[in-house]
């Protein structure tokens, strides 16, 4: 992205996937604001540095702070719904060392090729590598300087603003942001919105395994430990004084109690 692009633009949907980003950026877009989305800078084609340093001009070009939006969703619904979201439009959902192919034919998925232990133990490898890879509220925080618990959330408020150096950052939840969409991107607008619902799992061809692998779907307890205990700071400002019950219920919901044949 060119510096007059991004000196045009009113938001930055900036969030980890599968956290209604297509749904807000689309809604805003089509209420007449300049938006992108992206998971991590180089999806709008900047640096972690360069997003920093454009972020100080829009500042002072602009008079205004460029806003950015980012909501964080429960990490294991999250992983399973982009394991699907993979699945859907590649072969192998990067489940498999080496190159990657296209899924041309939704009939090919090895979603009606496997078994459930088969897709099963793919989602664990799948955890195993996507658990290394930050939340974009992490790299918001690097890029700008921020300390996780710097940032505040209330419930109430569907999405909370935080005012920091250069940027408006505005987050949420996504159990609250999908029940209260409109109502929620209406506040970081300042007025009444028409809502744009992309991409979700419900749409999807998929939807009636997604429901099914999420009901009998089991991993490792000590994945399922590590994946939280690794975002228990943003977990903490999202969930404040929950993080053992969340863990617990969590762990006696998708822990694994028998090992697949």
């Amino acid at each position: 992205m060119d510096k007059s692009a991004f000196m045009s633009l009113d938001f930055i949907v900036f969030s980890s996937h599968k956290t209604m980003t297509q749904s807000l950026k689309g809604t805003l877009n089509y209420n007449g604001f300049s938006c992108v989305h992206a998971h991590q800078p180089r999806n709008i084609e900047l640096t972690n540095e360069q997003l920093r340093e454009l972020s100080e001009e829009y500042y002072k070009h602009n008079n205004k702070k460029i806003k950015i939006i980012s909501v964080y969703r429960d990490p294991m619904d999250r992983l399973i719904s982009s394991f699907f979201q993979s699945l859907s439009v590649e072969k192998w959902g990067r489940t498999e060392c080496g190159i990657e192919e296209e899924l041309v034919n939704f009939n090919e998925s090895i979603l009606f090729s496997e078994d459930l232990n088969s897709i099963m133990e793919r989602f664990w490898y799948y955890c195993a590598v996507k658990n290394g890879v930050n939340e974009s509220l992490d790299l918001i925080c690097d890029i700008y300087d921020i300390q996780q618990n710097e940032i505040s959330f209330q419930e109430e408020k569907i999405f909370a603003k935080n005012e920091f150096p250069n940027i408006d950052l505005f987050v949420s939840r996504f159990d609250i942001l999908k029940d209260n969409f409109s109502e929620g991107v209406s506040v970081i607008t300042g007025r009444h919105v028409v809502e744009q619902i992309h991409n979700v799992a419900s749409q999807k061809w998929y939807f009636k395994k997604y429901e099914e692998f999420k009901n009998n779907v089991q991993l490792p307890k000590v994945f399922i430990r590590n994946i939280y205990n690794s975002r228990r700071a943003l977990n903490d400002v999202f969930y404040p004084g929950l993080f053992d019950n969340i863990l617990n219920k969590t762990c006696e919901r998708y822990g694994l109690r028998n090992i697949p044949k």
